[in-house]
């Protein structure tokens, strides 16, 4: 099984367990193995849990170290005996050191399969060597690819060799590293000498191994640095070149005598007719086909039809035109025993051909023998063959009724613009609206769109849903906006269809769900603005769900305030109080302005509590935070008959007073001027400005007056010096100027009521007794009353 590390995802000891089972699997971890990073020098590939990284010693061997060593400009003058030795010491040194680089063992790892000669071993090699990116090919694997490369020279190993002088051929021999560019040029050069010699000990074999080469060579490769491919297809050209890692002249010859070993080539058939069958490269297959063609042309017109099938499977142009030639050619390939002859599957398999005479000779083919192609090869032509072939298909899809044909290929053919008029028209002749299942429309609105802001398939849908005057369930929309595969295109088509929806045919759920959706929440925030859920489909506990979510509060809130989506009975008191009492000002300032506007005294009512006491309780009781108190004090400023219609935040909300004065008792009030909370202060105050009279109670002013507190002492020192004033209202009569509390507020312990009291009795001297209650105040002991005395 394959085991993990944290940053190495395969491991070498992962390649050696797949190599010993011959698993299919090894080229690919093989492959990524190879991309992976070395571990840090001296560090285990897979150190446990607990692993405390070391230094490397300063004596210690790492791939730097060897790199340095081996590097030749610092190793002038040493004998090749000594270079040699030097070489060997340096790598034995580094593979004996604690945890050598995991990818130097794979070259060995490689030999070994090799060496083991089974067939499924060959079989991992011979995938994967032609593999080996460029970057790859570096200390560890190469000494494994030149190990096996010198035991298949002498082994005559024509599949291995080929496989390795295609991957030389191909590396960039730009130096590196690990590996110089002279060791480079000089295995290219070995292998065009082996086969070079190859050639001239046994010339019937050139062919053979040179095809081995060339059949490697993938459809995109250039040929202008490639020195064995050019070697053996213009060689006479290249006489007295040398290969530096660039070719002059390559590619096929014009003359194809300049081909190395020009006669090896006429001995037989047999290797051009399996290279063209193996060959990627469309190059290479017009150089085999050209081989064929001026030596062999007698065995083209006896070719096997087998081989013919297998050749028609590959996707090249070049070998396409060479078929139907031989095809045309021969009168044994006759288009009346083509099917006889198995070929029947290939010729068809040309509709799709990049060769117009090819696919023109095939559409011919099937007119007159294939005239029942199945409706799925039909659709297939439809929508990945070219105008011909397209027309082709159509003309024979039209003899074909809507049952035959199936709703979902039409929803298919309608993506086309070959054949959406026929998809059109055998819609509307076989099938209704209702017979669209969702994964249906989801499939044609997915459907890649002609242009950035059109897509021809959804809109021909469409206009089948109009013509039969059926709307498109809401429900699809939603299976559309919800697939993973949804393009911005299809998502601007949905949601501006939804919007025409009533919320409640969208669906509550899907809608919710929605608003977290990045893609969706913009639009459909808007859509609860407008009022898209209202009233019983308007979820107000997900509503308040949202409140504490900090990005959709705004959301939430608005949706909230809205009295015609959500009733003020549904949001309800107590959780709007609980806001009051949030330390963000958002929602504590939410709370405070909607319990204002929307509810009246009486919805206050907790338990036994009246809604009053509950509002005088919130407004001074000892456990309530301060922004409730701040609420509760202005809604009983609203409701008070005189302060309520004066005050300017209740005429923004055009609230009338429901509240009387005997809500505003002096039994109430009283413990308030005591209260040790400013903000309580401040309410009993305005409160008693306007309610002293109607509470006609002379002595609380006096009492007031020497209040610790500011705010009451301030309010009780403007009445008792407006006593009698009659321009300001409420008016305050004489009588409530009591002579002996006026003294003792002149011997008070605050200086501004003791120069109240002063004034006060020289504002009423004879009401207040006069000299007779004045020698009082001779004893006093603050200096100002005694001097005013």
């Amino acid at each position: 099984m394959l085991r993990m590390a944290d940053d190495r995802s395969i491991l070498f000891a992962d390649l050696e367990h797949a190599a010993a089972r011959r698993d299919p699997h090894f080229v690919a971890w093989t492959l990524e193995f190879l991309q992976q990073p070395d571990p840090p020098a001296g560090q285990p590939e897979d150190p446990p849990d607990d692993f405390q990284p070391l230094p490397l010693p300063p004596d210690g061997w790492s791939l730097e170290r060897l790199r340095n060593t081996l590097n030749p400009q610092t190793q002038s003058g040493k004998t090749a005996d000594e270079w040699q030795a030097l070489r060997a010491g340096a790598w034995a040194a580094l593979l004996a050191s604690p945890n050598p680089p995991p990818r130097l063992k794979l070259g060995q790892l490689l030999l070994d399969l090799y060496t083991a000669d089974d067939e499924p071993a060959r079989a991992l090699l011979l995938e994967l060597l032609p593999q080996i990116p460029p970057q790859a090919l570096g200390w560890g694997v190469w000494q494994g690819f030149k190990a096996i490369y010198k035991q298949a020279e002498p082994r005559h190993d024509l599949a291995m060799l080929g496989a390795l002088c295609y991957r030389l051929d191909v590396q960039p021999v730009a130096g590196g590293r690990e590996i110089s560019r002279g060791t480079w040029l000089y295995m290219r050069r070995r292998a065009w000498r082996y086969l070079r010699q190859l050639g001239q000990a046994l010339p019937e074999l050139f062919p053979v191994f040179a095809g081995q080469v060339l059949r490697h060579y993938p459809a995109t490769q250039r040929f202008d640095s490639c020195w064995i491919a050019n070697q053996i297809w213009r060689h006479k050209d290249l006489i007295g070149n040398t290969d530096q890692g660039a070719v002059s002249r390559y590619g096929p010859p014009d003359n194809l005598e300049q081909r190395a070993f020009d006669d090896a080539w006429k001995i037989s058939p047999a290797p051009l007719l399996r290279l063209l069958e193996d060959a990627r490269n469309p190059q290479v297959c017009d150089f085999a086909i050209r081989c064929l063609e001026q030596d062999f042309k007698d065995a083209l017109r006896h070719v096997e039809p087998a081989w013919l099938a297998r050749l028609g499977a590959k996707p090249l142009e070049i070998v396409h035109a060479f078929i139907l030639k031989l095809l045309r050619d021969n009168p044994e390939f006759h288009q009346s025993k083509l099917k006889s002859l198995g070929l029947h599957d290939m010729v068809l398999g040309l509709l799709y051909s990049n060769n117009s005479p090819a696919r023109r000779y095939a559409i011919d083919y099937a007119r007159a023998y294939a005239a029942d192609l199945p409706v799925a090869e039909l659709v297939k032509l439809v929508l990945n063959s070219t105008q011909d072939a397209q027309t082709f298909a159509v003309a024979l899809l039209e003899q074909r009724s809507p049952a035959d044909l199936g709703l979902p290929t039409l929803l298919k053919l309608l993506a086309a613009p070959a054949s959406a008029a026929l998809a059109k028209a055998k819609l509307r002749q076989g099938f209704k609206p209702e017979n669209i299942r969702a994964e249906q429309f989801v499939e044609v609105a997915l459907t890649a769109p002609a242009t950035r802001s059109n897509s021809p398939a959804l809109d021909a849908l469409l206009e089948f849903y109009k013509d039969a005057k059926v709307k498109v369930p809401a429900a699809y929309y939603r299976q559309l906006l919800d697939d993973p595969r949804c393009n911005p295109l299809a998502r601007q088509r949905a949601l501006k269809a939804l919007a025409a929806y009533p919320g409640r045919e969208i669906g509550t759920e899907w809608l919710q769900k929605a608003l977290l959706d990045p893609q969706l929440n913009s639009t459909v925030a808007n859509w609860l603005k407008q009022g898209k859920l209202k009233g019983e489909h308007l979820d107000v506990e997900w509503l308040k769900g949202l409140v504490m979510r900090p990005a959709l509060r705004p959301l939430a809130l608005q949706l909230l305030g809205d009295s015609q989506l959500v009733a003020p009975e549904r949001i309800g008191v107590p959780w709007l109080l609980a806001m009051a009492r949030q330390a963000d000002p958002t929602l504590h300032d939410f709370a405070h302005r909607y319990l204002l506007q929307s509810f009246q005294p009486g919805d206050f009512a907790s338990g036994e509590r009246g809604g009053v006491e509950h509002l005088w309780e919130l407004a001074a009781g000892a456990t309530q935070p301060e922004p409730v108190r701040q609420f509760a004090a202005a809604y009983l400023r609203a409701h008070h008959p005189q302060l309520g219609p004066n005050d300017a935040e209740t005429r923004s909300y055009h609230l009338k007073p429901s509240l009387s004065a005997a809500d505003y008792s002096l039994h109430r009030l009283r413990p308030l001027f005591a209260d040790q909370r400013p903000d309580v202060r401040r309410l009993a105050v305005a409160v008693a400005r306007e309610e002293v009279r109607n509470w006609d109670d002379p002595a609380l002013l006096y009492r007031l007056a020497d209040s610790p507190h500011r705010e009451p002492r301030g309010f009780a020192i403007e009445s008792l010096l407006r006593l009698g004033d009659t321009a300001v209202e409420p008016a305050l009569p004489l009588d409530w100027l009591l002579p002996e509390r006026v003294f003792q507020l002149a011997e008070s312990r605050h200086k501004v009521v003791r120069e109240t009291a002063l004034t006060l009795i020289r504002r009423h001297y004879d009401r207040l007794g006069g000299a007779a209650r004045l020698a009082w105040l001779m004893e006093s002991p603050h200096r100002e009353v005694g001097l005013f005395t």
